[in-house]
């Protein structure tokens, strides 16, 4: 099921929704006189409401288009490609723009083609030279937008829940739904209505250039009957012809989308001698398929479908989490000067500690009455006594004394588990070997003796000494060395 679309005017004035076989109109009353600002705002907010109650919308509407009738696509040539610069070039052009450009956005267009391009068809030659201008200065293709009620229209739609995904021009629509990624340079003609056109220039589904025309009526001598498609193909031409002076290219395909393509493709292939020869689609509400093919297009166009000051707007849910973000670092921030202020009180109160604490070792110093230290440079004099004692070899302490009543109890307590075993002589030195012999039953308890001492004991090695050992086996000596202690 195709998604649902909708189609505002820059006005507000008037409204489609595209859901499905269906199609949803809203429409208001002409203003008598000229507008305020209130009126218009209570517009927005209608066709808002209009919109958030209709079925198929449904909190979600996947594509919001707007209408071209009032946007124009210009040629500028600027400093900068600055979205603020070339919004100040663009309002330098217009003969009185006052306060309705506040309601306007400028938006730059892709500038592949006139970056290629080293310099353009044709320039103007200027009556003096100026020595202001810039040499680095730009050329772009920038639509100018009236947005201001579409802006009012999409707050209006957040706050009643409905969050379009995509926010985008009837001209992005277009380039994005009748050609591809890989497509070549691709002038595409749209019947907006009978006897409206709109027509876009893209290079890889990305909007080049744009424009929109009303039907005049060209009266040819040779042929009394009017013909429209001939009037449109002749603007066609002209503003093709404009437009390639600028690019310094011309599209290497003409699409035509209309209701009845043929007579315009005829007409367009008479003007450009079939070079290259209009593709005709035909289809019964080319606005209808323009905008569902473009919510169907591939991931790359819809990203350049897009336009990102109307899509990416902050929504309740956003200025909620900034608010709450606020508030969380304004506590933060209540915490940290109250903390700080904290430190700062005991800060004052350890430099006072400390100023008692010198003043009291002044007076002490004082109370010496040592000549050497009493006087105006006492500080010195302690300070270069503390340097030479410093500078004082530091005394080696003794090294940690052995364990020598533990390793004792050690024995002691083995030798008791064994009966029949008399000691003869035990010696534990803290430098030297340690001696044990012992009056053993057998030569079997004095080899076990041995074994549970080196178990048991954690500082001393014991060994069995057999130089001592009397032939009857009946004596059993042992010597013991102290163990290297890790540090």
């Amino acid at each position: 099921m195709p998604a649902t679309t909708c189609l505002i005017s820059t006005d507000c004035a008037s409204a489609t929704v595209f859901a499905g076989s269906e199609d949803h109109t809203f429409s208001t009353p002409a203003i008598e006189g000229e507008p305020n600002a209130a009126q218009l705002q209570r517009r927005a907010i209608e066709l808002a409401a209009w919109a958030a109650k209709l079925p198929p919308v449904r909190r979600r509407l996947p594509l919001l288009c707007l209408d071209v009738e009032d946007t124009t696509c210009a040629w500028l040539r600027a400093p900068s490609r600055m979205p603020q610069v070339l919004a100040a070039s663009f309002r330098n052009l217009m003969q009185e723009w006052g306060d309705a450009a506040a309601g306007q956005s400028i938006i730059p267009l892709d500038d592949r083609l006139a970056r290629a391009a080293k310099k353009p068809a044709f320039t103007l030659l200027p009556q003096r030279k100026k020595t202001n201008t810039p040499e680095s200065a730009v050329r772009a293709a920038v639509l100018c937008q009236p947005d201001a009620l579409a802006r009012i229209m999409l707050g209006a739609l957040d706050k009643l829940g409905v969050r379009p995904h995509t926010v985008t021009t009837l001209w992005h629509a277009a380039a994005a739904a009748w050609t591809k990624p890989d497509d070549p340079f691709t002038a595409v003609i749209v019947e907006r209505a009978p006897g409206r056109y709109l027509w876009v220039w893209s290079a890889d589904d990305t909007l080049i250039a744009a424009g929109h025309l009303r039907a005049a009526l060209a009266h040819d001598e040779d042929n009394p009957h009017p013909s429209t498609e001939r009037a449109i193909a002749q603007r066609l031409t002209v503003d093709f012809t404009a437009w390639a002076t600028h690019l310094g290219r011309t599209p290497h395909r003409i699409t035509v989308v209309s209701p009845n393509p043929a007579p315009l493709a005829r007409e367009l292939a008479a003007a450009t001698n079939g070079h290259p020869p209009p593709i005709e689609i035909a289809t019964p509400n080319p606005v209808r398929d323009t905008l569902e093919r473009a919510t169907e297009a591939p991931s790359q166009s819809r990203r350049a479908l897009a336009v990102a000051s109307l899509t990416n707007r902050p929504t309740r849910a956003a200025r909620k989490r900034y608010q709450l973000t606020a508030a969380t670092l304004l506590i933060a921030a209540i915490a940290a000067g109250g903390f700080g202020y904290r430190i700062s009180s005991a800060a004052g109160q350890h430099k006072s500690q400390a100023t008692l604490t010198k003043n009291g070792n002044d007076q002490r110093i004082f109370e010496l009455n040592d000549p050497e230290i009493v006087g105006p440079s006492f500080t010195r004099t302690l300070d270069a006594r503390v340097v030479i004692l410093q500078k004082k070899p530091s005394l080696k302490p003794p090294p940690k004394p052995k364990p020598i009543m533990q390793e004792l109890t050690v024995v002691l307590d083995t030798i008791r588990e064994f009966e029949d075993v008399k000691i003869r002589q035990v010696t534990i030195d803290s430098g030297r070997q340690s001696n044990l012999t012992l009056t053993v039953p057998d030569r079997k308890t004095g080899t076990d003796i041995m074994v549970q001492l080196q178990s048991v004991s954690t500082n001393i090695a014991w060994e069995r000494d057999s130089r001592h050992s009397n032939r009857n086996e009946q004596q059993a000596s042992f010597v013991g060395t102290w163990k290297r202690q890790s540090s």
